[in-house]
C-alpha cells in the first residue's frame, strides 16, 4: 500500500465528535423513544368522540419542540388527560436531556483536540483541490514569509507548515496575492509532511527553512524517503549537518553564510564579476562604493561564528590581513592571535589596531552588538569598510541607519536561494562558474544585458529542447534538422534582428556549457539558460514553429 493512502480528515472529525457525543446521544435518543412511544401508545379522543392514535411522525414532532422549549399546541386536537399526564412526565427529562446535549456540543466547540482536527480537515481539503504546481514551504518565519510572498506575487501556489499555530493563524489574515492554506504542526514528522501535500501530484518541491538544522534534516530525510523524486531545498548553517544532508541527496544545500561570503569576495575582488551576478540574479546594479577600489590593509573580524570564521578562511586565502575578536575565542577554535572581547568597547577595537585598518566585519548572532560594534568603530576610524550581519528582520532599518557597506540578511538570501534553485536551477550552475570567466567574457556578457533596455525588466529563464518546454524546437530537432542557438534568438518576423537575449549557459547530458558560442548546434533534449527582457521572452521562437522554420530556410 502507498505511503500516500489519502487520510480522510473528515472521517476523523466525524469519529471524535460520536466519542464525545456517544453518551449524551444514547441518553437523548433513549428519553425521545420513550416519550414518543408513550404518546403513540396512549389514546386520545377527537373531536367527535372517537379514539385515535397518535402517528410516530406527530409524536416525535411534539417531543422535539418540548424537549427545546419552544413552545407547542396540542396536534392534531386537544389531549386527552392520559396525554396530558403523561407529556407532563416527561417535560423534565426530556428538556434536561436535550440541554445535557447541547452543553456537550458547546462544549466540544472549544474543544482543542475537536479545533485542530477542524484545522486539518479544511487544510486537507484545500491541498487536495489544488490543480496548479505549488512548493512546500516547511517554516514560516521570516525567510519563509519573504518566500512566500515572493512565490504569490508571482502567482506561484504556496502550501505552508509551521509548528507554531499563532504564526499559521497570521498567515490567514496576511494579504497575499494568493489564498495561502497553513498547517500547524511539526514538519519533521512524516505524517504530517504527507497531510501537507508531499505526495499530492502537483507538489514540485520542498523547502525546508526552519531556523533548526536538525529539523531541516529530518525534513530533507522524510521526503527523500517518501518521495524521492521530489526536488529538496534545505537550509542549513552547520558543516556537520550539511554533509549529512549531502550524503542522502538532499539537491539543493542552502547556507547562506557560505553564500554572502562567495558574494562579497566576488565584489571586493571581482568587482565586474559582481555585476554580472546582480544583474542575473536581480536585475539591476547596485551604486555600491566598494566597486570601485578596495584598500589594501587589515581586516577586524568581531565574532568568530559561522559567518566569521567562513570570512576569515577566505580574507586569509586573498592574502589579506586579519584579526580576530570573539568573547570565547578557545571554544569557537579562533587564531591564536585571537583579541578577547566582544568589539562594542573601545579599548577592544583599539587593541585590535582599528585605527590602521581598512574594514571591519560585525559577526555575532546578536544584532545589538553589532550595530554597537559599527558604531563605535565608525568614530574610531570614519573611513572604514564596514560589513554588518542583521539577524533578524525587524532590526532592518536599523542597519540601513548605520550606513554599512554590505549587510547580510540571512532571510532574503535563503529565500531568494530558493526561489532560484527550485525555479531555475540551471542559474546557480552558471553563478558557480562566474569566478571562472575571463574578463572580457565577463565584460561582453554584462554590455550586452545593459543595452537590452530597462535594467529593471531583466529575467532569467531556462527552456528544455524537449515537446514540454520548446514545441517547436522539439518538432524540428526530431526530423533530423540543424538547429544553431542563434536561430533562436532571431526576432520571429524580422530575420536581420535580434532579440535582445542571450545565452548564459546550456546543459547537455549533465555538463554545462558556460556563454557558449551563437553558431553552437543544439541538442533535443538540451536546456538552455536564458536572459533577456519580458518582452524577449514573448516574441521568442522557441514556439512559433512556422516562423522559426522559414527563418531556418
Amino acid at each position: 500500500m502507498s505511503v500516500f493512502t489519502k487520510t480522510r480528515s473528515t472521517d476523523t472529525v466525524v469519529i471524535y465528535v460520536l466519542r464525545k457525543m456517544r453518551m449524551p446521544l444514547i441518553a437523548l435518543i433513549s428519553v425521545f423513544a420513550v416519550a414518543v412511544l408513550g404518546l403513540v401508545l396512549i389514546p386520545g379522543i377527537d373531536p367527535d368522540g372517537n379514539r385515535w392514535y397518535m402517528s410516530f411522525l406527530d409524536a416525535f414532532y411534539f417531543v422535539s419542540y418540548m424537549a427545546t422549549t419552544i413552545g407547542f399546541g396540542e396536534i392534531p386536537y386537544p389531549f386527552s388527560p392520559a396525554q396530558r399526564l403523561w407529556v407532563s412526565l416527561m417535560i423534565y427529562p426530556t428538556v434536561i436531556i436535550w440541554l445535557y446535549a447541547f452543553g456537550t456540543i458547546l462544549t466540544l466547540m472549544q474543544d482543542p483536540t475537536f479545533k485542530m482536527a477542524l484545522t486539518e480537515s479544511a487544510y486537507g481539503r484545500h491541498v487536495r483541490r489544488i490543480k496548479s504546481p505549488f512548493l512546500l514551504v516547511c517554516g514560516y518565519g521570516d525567510t519563509g514569509h519573504l518566500l512566500v510572498r515572493h512565490r504569490t506575487q508571482n502567482r506561484q501556489q504556496v502550501v505552508v507548515i509551521d509548528i507554531a499555530q499563532e504564526v499559521i493563524n497570521e498567515l490567514s489574515i496576511e494579504d497575499h496575492a494568493m489564498f495561502v492554506p497553513g498547517l500547524g504542526a511539526d514538519a519533521s514528522q512524516s505524517e504530517h509532511l504527507i497531510k501537507a501535500g508531499l505526495g499530492h501530484a502537483k507538489c514540485v518541491g520542498v523547502a525546508a527553512i526552519t531556523d533548526d538544522d536538525r529539523v531541516n534534516l529530518k525534513i530533507a530525510i522524510n521526503c527523500k524517503l517518501l518521495n524521492p523524486n521530489i526536488e529538496v531545498a534545505c537550509r542549513v548553517e552547520r558543516k556537520e549537518v550539511e554533509a549529512n544532508m549531502a550524503s542522502f541527496g538532499t539537491d539543493h544545500l542552502i547556507n547562506p553564510f557560505d553564500i554572502f561570503t562567495e558574494q562579497m569576495m566576488l565584489s571586493l575582488f571581482s568587482p565586474t564579476h559582481f555585476m554580472l551576478y546582480q544583474l542575473i540574479t536581480e536585475g539591476v546594479i547596485h551604486e555600491e562604493r566598494h566597486l570601485s577600489q578596495v584598500p589594501k590593509g587589515l581586516w577586524i573580524i568581531c565574532g568568530y561564528g559561522r559567518l566569521g570564521r567562513t570570512i576569515h578562511q577566505q580574507l586569509l586565502k586573498h592574502g589579506v590581513e586579519t584579526i580576530t575578536v570573539d568573547v570565547e575565542p578557545e571554544r569557537r577554535g579562533a587564531p591564536s592571535d585571537c583579541i578577547l572581547g566582544r568589539g562594542t568597547e573601545a579599548n577592544t577595537l583599539e587593541e585590535a589596531q582599528i585605527g590602521r585598518a581598512v574594514g571591519i566585519i560585525a559577526a555575532t548572532a546578536d544584532d545589538a552588538d553589532n550595530l554597537s560594534i559599527l558604531m563605535t568603530a565608525k568614530e574610531l576610524n570614519p573611513g572604514l569598510f564596514i560589513v554588518a550581519r542583521q539577524n533578524i528582520k525587524a532590526n532592518e532599518a536599523l542597519f540601513k541607519a548605520i550606513d554599512a557597506h554590505k549587510i547580510m540578511q540571512n532571510n532574503h538570501i535563503v529565500a531568494r536561494e530558493v526561489t532560484a534553485r527550485l525555479s531555475t536551477p540551471l542559474l546557480h550552475q552558471f553563478i558557480s562558474h562566474i569566478s571562472e570567466l575571463e574578463d572580457h567574457q565577463v565584460e561582453t556578457s554584462t554590455q550586452q544585458l545593459l543595452h537590452i533596455g530597462d535594467v529593471g525588466d531583466i529575467r532569467t529563464w531556462q527552456v528544455c529542447l524537449d515537446d514540454d518546454g520548446a514545441a517547436a524546437v522539439s518538432a524540428i530537432l526530431q526530423k533530423g534538422e540543424v538547429v544553431h542557438l542563434n536561430d533562436l534568438l532571431q526576432h520571429p518576423w524580422e530575420k536581420s534582428k535580434q532579440l535582445p537575449i542571450i545565452s548564459l549557459c546550456i546543459e547537455r547530458e549533465h555538463k554545462v556549457m558556460v556563454l557558449p558560442q551563437l553558431n553552437t548546434p543544439l541538442q533535443l533534449g538540451d536546456t538552455i539558460l536564458f536572459c533577456g527582457n519580458d518582452v524577449s521572452i514573448g516574441h521568442s521562437l522557441l514556439h512559433h514553429h512556422e516562423t522559426l522554420m522559414e527563418n531556418l530556410t
